[in-house]
């Protein structure tokens, strides 16, 4: 009875490892903040002299956003395209990853994962109604998925800045 007992613990341990088809790669975007518009929103005045207050609305603050790429583990046409946008994203290559995510959608293969990676593509593009639909749709998919809702969360944070 131990035999089994144990045979079925280890089954129990690995199965969560095995149900997930995704592999995620974590890229960073990067965007310019306005640190005049941040302090308005704040609340805050600004009272430098006069001489000064045009430097200071120039001024410009860099953030990092940590987004999402979905890799899809197992084999078909559509994984196949899908994982050769990821790359090409992690290229640089935004365009042409573009395409390819667009072409699975067009064909109706569109998986949570596409849409997700599209949702980054575009967000990378500055096309933020574009990208917050993409992520929402990845989201209503597959709503149990953390990296997905991650994405749209940290999409939703970094837009109202």
């Amino acid at each position: 009875m131990k035999r089994s007992v144990l045979k079925y613990s280890f089954i129990l341990l690995i199965s969560p490892a095995l149900v997930s088809c995704y592999g995620y790669t974590q890229v960073r975007i990067m965007k310019k903040v306005d640190l005049a518009q941040d302090r308005e929103k704040a609340g805050e005045k600004n009272i430098a002299p006069p001489e000064q207050k045009n430097k200071l609305e120039k001024r410009y603050h860099t953030i990092y956003i940590k987004k999402y790429l979905a890799r899809i583990k197992f084999s078909s046409p559509a994984a196949e395209i899908n994982n050769r946008a990821v790359e090409l994203s992690l290229e640089g290559r935004f365009k042409e990853a573009e395409i390819l995510f667009k072409d699975l959608i067009g064909e109706e293969r569109a998986t949570a994962a596409v849409c997700n990676n599209l949702g980054v593509i575009y967000e990378i593009f500055g096309k933020k109604e574009l990208a917050f639909a993409m992520y929402s749709r990845a989201c209503i998919l597959e709503s149990g998925n953390s990296y997905f809702r991650s994405n749209l969360l940290s999409f939703e944070d970094s837009s109202e800045k």
